[in-house]
């Protein structure tokens, strides 16, 4: 980048690796000549695997200077947000100037580890939800919400866990535009009601490598999010059944834009043909050959 010395507020932002190991490390921090006066730092990587050691180390880089700290991470690696004390001894320790942080971070992605939530309880800056995974990672976030998206989605967010015992706070999660689902497990309806109570601004839709949704939401009518207009499937590796697809289509009464995959293309026609529910819908179609995309509008 060029070089900006007086330059007080910085964003930085990685994507569409998702799962890959992160291209941010020692040898990309030595080769930039970074600005001395940041007092606003914002680091964004929603689709990477981040090395942790090398995001501390580029923070503490503005360190005189930082008043205010966002950042949006997913690591392997957990000892960043394994106890409350990790996240002072490895980071803020350092930022004396410091007086706003905002992070959400999925920690341990890799790794089989317990429940830490207790363990963290005891940090209190700032109010922070807690999520533990079935998968054995963690979904760590301060309050309010300070990004667009969310990642790493499950029914594991119905069980949310508050640092602050009695904090009497309604969850609002109103920034969020886009929401990715990661789950192997069918999606139920207790997650899509804290969605509908909990994001008001949501537009988009992504589910990743599976799409399955449990009885008790396929039988429902009642809970839709009429503010989504946006669905992408192109990432689902399974087929998906035809009374998942129509409620997942009934549960986006409003929807305008759907991307998918051919393969899933027979079992929406059919479904279509009945319901004609995607008349008015632009449907891109992604062809997945070799590492190559192509896109087909409808």
């Amino acid at each position: 980048m060029p070089f900006a010395p007086a330059l007080e507020h910085l964003e930085l932002r990685f994507h569409n690796v998702y799962n890959q190991p992160s291209t941010f490390r020692s040898k990309f921090l030595e080769v930039q000549e970074w600005p001395t006066k940041v007092k606003s730092l914002r680091f964004i990587a929603y689709d990477q695997l981040m090395d942790t050691t090398s995001f501390c180390a580029f923070v503490k880089r503005f360190a005189l200077s930082l008043k205010h700290l966002s950042f949006y991470i997913s690591t392997q690696q957990r000892f960043l947000m394994s106890t409350w004390r990790t996240l002072e001894k490895f980071l803020l320790d350092y930022l004396s100037n410091l007086n706003q942080i905002d992070f959400c971070v999925h920690s341990g992605v890799a790794n089989i580890e317990i429940d830490r939530r207790r363990l963290f309880d005891r940090w209190t800056k700032k109010q922070v939800i807690s999520v533990f995974h079935s998968l054995e990672f963690h979904t760590r976030f301060t309050i309010p919400f300070a990004f667009d998206r969310l990642e790493y989605v499950s029914n594991d967010f119905v069980d949310y866990r508050c640092n602050r015992y009695q904090s009497n706070v309604t969850l609002s999660l109103s920034s969020i535009v886009m929401i990715t689902f990661y789950s192997k497990d069918k999606l139920n309806l207790s997650l899509f009601i804290l969605i509908q109570r909990t994001c008001p601004s949501l537009r988009y839709l992504r589910f990743k490598n599976f799409c399955d949704l449990t009885e008790d939401l396929i039988q429902n009518t009642i809970v839709t999010l009429p503010t989504v207009t946006e669905l992408c499937l192109s990432d689902v590796a399974s087929s998906i059944n035809s009374p998942v697809l129509h409620r997942i289509f009934s549960l986006i009464p409003n929807l305008k834009h759907l991307t998918t995959q051919r393969r899933h293309i027979t079992a929406i026609d059919t479904m279509d043909n009945d319901t004609k529910m995607l008349r008015h819908v632009k449907v891109t179609i992604v062809e997945c050959s070799s590492s190559m995309n192509n896109n087909q509008d409808n």
